[in-house]
């Protein structure tokens, strides 16, 4: 077997079986004594995205591995510039987290993100915006009031969310 052909296959194959025995041990944790979201919630969510990832992966280098194509060292280099860059936003997220706080911070660097590994001809910062808006709102919904973890406020300190 061709390590590199079918090393993702294998990946995806091995996050996947991970996901379901992660997604297992988590019914080991207590209920929540007080109701509503417990213990079990965010380990549930990321065994859920964990196995969706994997199966992507299992699926996109099957087709892949399907059909073999010469990949030029011009794209080899375009994805490098691709990872720094991605690193790059990644800190830059990580340094701004306190001073701008969680809100803007995570919705400047989704937007970021999305440029940085979209293909040029397919940016659409509007779109990105509306993606990194709703993500940003609903990630901060859920851990402020439906887990109750205080997440950096930064510049919006003194408004009341």
């Amino acid at each position: 077997m061709d390590l590199k052909r079918y090393g993702n296959t294998i990946l995806g194959l091995f996050f996947m079986g991970l996901a379901v025995v992660y997604f297992f041990l988590t019914s080991t944790l207590p209920d929540s004594p007080v109701g509503g979201l417990g213990p079990r919630f965010v380990p549930n969510i990321i065994a859920a995205i964990t196995f969706g990832v994997a199966l992507l992966l299992t699926i996109t280098s099957i087709q892949g591995a399907m059909r073999t194509q010469a990949e030029s060292t011009k794209k080899e280099q375009l994805e490098y510039r691709r990872v720094f860059l991605s690193m790059f936003v990644f800190c830059s997220y990580v340094y701004s987290f306190g001073p701008l706080g969680f809100p803007i911070a995570t919705f400047i660097y989704l937007i970021a993100q999305m440029v940085v590994m979209a293909p040029k001809e397919k940016v659409n910062i509007p779109f990105f915006s509306a993606i990194s808006l709703v993500t940003t709102s609903l990630v901060y919904y859920l851990f402020r009031y439906q887990l109750d973890v205080l997440l950096p406020q930064g510049i919006l300190q003194n408004i009341a969310f």
